[in-house]
């Protein structure tokens, strides 16, 4: 009878346990799985044609292929034309797009470009704030007051207004909801034979005793919570970064430790510097509110090295394995999310396609793939004989960055798995093998993400994912490089710096590029010290005597070759985090080994 009262107590707290968990997953999902709705709204463009034009708006909604028409409007040259168009949809706008018909050559110019929204007009006259791009064929030319558009192939042509992005920013509102009825069932049957399977390794639900509750215990709760927290809301780091900043001086003070920190902080010395300059630098070249944006965005490289201070090895495990933890959970939730929405929204997409759209409402695919590859380094040592669960993940984290189009990251990750086994290779004809398949990654990595079909016209060269749009934005930032060789542009002016640099009949110069090379856009944004003091900041990371750090590295250059990621808050909260927390892992097997 009292076996059977124990049975029934086990029972009863797995039964708390699972509702616990459940009910956490449904608080989570509700802060941050929301649903995006979006106010109607018009737009206003201001045209002048050189012949006889007839004019009308086409835009589509986010999840459907479905167009929609303005009506058809004839307009008479050398004349100004207010060309007006409601649009009633409460969707997400995938783009908006002026077409046009007239004789070949001739030309449409558009002045303004402005969109009202509840009756507040946001307007567009910046050259490149008008046009995104245009119909192939066209030659784009800037004129005093707004761009001129000229067709040289067609009749028929189509100017794609810019920038849905920041139009879908200023109509959306936010609906938050809980985990579907139906998606709660699955999970409470899902943890119910999760905690049976594993019910002998699963902690109790109540406190464990004996805690105590000091300064450091609290830094490295929070430091705990801060990984869990990171894939789902990175703008918290902003709060976080500066109480364990506070937290680690107030330690140092109270246990006279400012001798050992500032020997801490001075490893880290390159990005502190950086930091400096960054300031610096932006004050020569950029306006006092552009300064403070820089200084408030780049406070990480300042502020993250204080955070990891006094942080333990086996602590550093800790906060690995929550961030792990987070990440899986967040990926759970994001497919329940997208599941859930692609059966009750009318969508003419698959599954995969509307699952990636749904992840860019939160992530830009390759931010969250930079955080999978953090796993993969983590996991860099773990056998995989006998691990069916890594194997699993390894599978799993490839396919999904292949089907989010996360090509890059993909073959990092490829490359990743190469190496861990080039490591534990024991023959040389194994380790030879291992550098065939490297060398055949790494031609494949140009092949694969940079080349496509050549072009016919220049007017062609507008999708950044082609080598010749890359080359047009890195000439480009080279020539504004060369005339701000050592201050740089400042952050806030390198999309308009590249823009100036690039002829006006080649389509990126209109879609608002960065360099998409972190290294290039921190030369052109901040000068040459900049860019020096980040490859030392980095080599002094990479020579550190841990894998893990070594790693790291070798992701961060991979990945910055093509894209500017810190340019981006999130790109730069991630890669400051990650950066200082291998910098620590590093120091503490460095310590261990002197010791």
């Amino acid at each position: 009878m009292k076996k059977q009262s124990v049975f029934f107590s086990k029972k009863k707290q797995l039964l708390l346990q699972g509702g616990f968990v459940l009910l956490l997953l449904n608080l989570l999902y509700f802060a941050f799985f929301f649903q995006r709705e979006h106010k109607p709204f018009s737009i206003q463009t201001n045209l002048t044609v050189s012949s006889p034009t007839t004019v009308w708006y086409v835009y589509k909604n986010k999840y459907s292929e479905e167009r929609f028409f303005s009506d058809r409007i004839q307009l008479q040259p050398n004349t100004e034309h207010d060309f007006d168009f409601d649009i009633p949809t409460k969707d997400q706008i995938d783009y908006i797009g002026l077409f046009w018909v007239a004789k070949e050559k001739s030309s449409i110019k558009i002045a303004s470009y402005d969109y009202t929204i509840s009756g507040k007009t946001y307007s567009s006259k910046n050259n490149r704030s008008i046009i995104h791009y245009t119909s192939n064929g066209s030659l784009i030319t800037t004129k005093k007051q707004g761009v001129s558009v000229q067709s040289t192939t067609s009749k028929r042509n189509w100017i794609m207004l810019n920038d849905t992005t920041i139009l879908n920013d200023k109509r959306d509102y936010k609906k938050h909801s809980l985990i579907p009825l139906v998606a709660n069932g699955i999970l409470a049957s899902l943890l119910f034979v999760l905690f049976l399977a594993f019910k002998n390794k699963i902690p109790p639900l109540y406190p464990v005793k004996n805690i105590k509750i000091n300064i450091k215990n609290i830094k490295l709760f929070l430091l705990i919570v801060w990984a869990f927290i990171l894939p789902f809301w990175v703008i918290i780091s902003h709060t976080l970064l500066v109480t364990l900043a506070l937290i680690t001086l107030f330690e140092s003070y109270r246990e006279n430790q400012f001798p050992k920190l500032i020997k801490y902080l001075k490893g880290n010395v390159f990005l502190i510097a950086l930091f400096v300059w960054i300031v610096i630098s932006s004050i020569m070249s950029s306006t006092s509110a552009q300064v403070m944006d820089s200084l408030l965005d780049y406070s990480y490289l300042l502020l993250m090295p204080l955070v990891f201070f006094n942080i333990k090895k086996n602590q550093m495990e800790k906060i690995a394995l929550s961030f792990q933890k987070g990440l899986l959970i967040y990926f759970c939730l994001l497919l329940v999310y997208a599941i859930s929405n692609f059966l009750t929204q009318n969508t003419d997409y698959g599954f995969i396609p509307f699952l990636e759209l749904k992840l860019e409402q939160f992530w830009h695919t390759s931010y969250f793939s930079f955080l999978i590859l953090i796993v993969f380094i983590f996991k860099i040592k773990t056998p995989l004989k006998n691990n069916g669960f890594l194997i699993v993940f390894y599978f799993s984290a490839l396919v999904f960055m292949y089907l989010m189009h996360a090509r890059l990251p993909l073959i990092v990750g490829l490359l990743l798995l190469v190496f861990r086994m080039y490591a534990y290779a024991n023959t040389a004809k194994l380790r030879a093998l291992y550098l065939l398949v490297v060398g055949c990654f790494s031609i494949g990595l140009v092949v694969f993400f940079l080349t496509k079909a050549p072009i016919q016209n220049n007017s062609d060269i507008g999708d950044v994912n082609s080598l010749d749009a890359r080359l047009s934005i890195w000439e480009a930032s080279f020539k504004e490089i060369k005339n701000n060789f050592v201050f740089g542009v400042g952050s806030n002016n390198t999309r308009d710096a590249i823009s100036n640099s690039i002829q006006d009949n080649v389509n990126t110069k209109f879609r608002s590029y960065n360099s998409h090379n972190q290294f290039i856009e921190l030369f052109l944004a901040h000068g040459f010290p900049a860019f020096l003091l980040f490859i030392f900041a980095l080599y002094k990371l990479f020579m550190a005597k841990n894998m893990y750090a070594k790693c790291f590295v070798f992701v961060c250059v991979v990945l910055f070759l093509v894209e500017s990621y810190m340019q981006r808050q999130a790109g730069l909260v991630l890669f400051a985090f990650w950066y200082c927390y291998f910098f620590n892992l590093a120091r503490n097997d460095e310590k261990a080994y002197t010791s």
